[in-house]
């Protein structure tokens, strides 16, 4: 990583070590979940309708949670869900405060409390240079 101090660049490096997990590059997601105690568990996973997301939602539902997923296209997140089972899906586009504060309204309405928030989602950053922010 490069720092400017004053006038000058430097470089600067932190130590990599290992995170010692008990998992290895061939665990999959039931492996890291099982023996977890979720049931009645909720579970937020925005962009949890593809990639990792997807793979997240799936291993929480099968473990007990309910699991609301934050998507940009609904329709396009019950295609990739389909299948999966009970799983809320409710429109969140994180690129925008209006629709964020929509999908905690929706949220709070219907739930009593939040466990767990896993962040997947993204912003395309060259989709939204038009982006100005003027939430209160």
């Amino acid at each position: 990583m490069q720092v400017e101090t004053g006038s000058q660049m430097t470089t600067e490096t932190t130590e990599q070590r290992p995170i010692v997990s008990g998992f290895g590059s061939q665990a999959t997601v039931a492996d890291i979940v099982s023996g977890i105690n979720v049931h009645g568990k909720t579970a937020v996973v925005t962009g949890g309708n593809s990639g990792i997301g997807l793979e997240t939602t799936r291993a929480l539902f099968q473990a007990g949670a309910a699991v609301v997923v934050g998507a940009r296209d609904l329709e396009r997140a019950e295609q990739q869900l389909a299948g999966t089972g009970r799983i809320e899906m409710v429109e969140l586009d994180l690129a925008e405060p209006d629709p964020v504060d929509r999908f905690a309204e929706t949220f709070l309405r219907s739930h009593s409390g939040l466990d767990f928030l896993i962040n997947h989602s993204s912003i395309n950053p060259s989709r939204y240079l038009h982006l100005r922010y003027t939430h209160p």
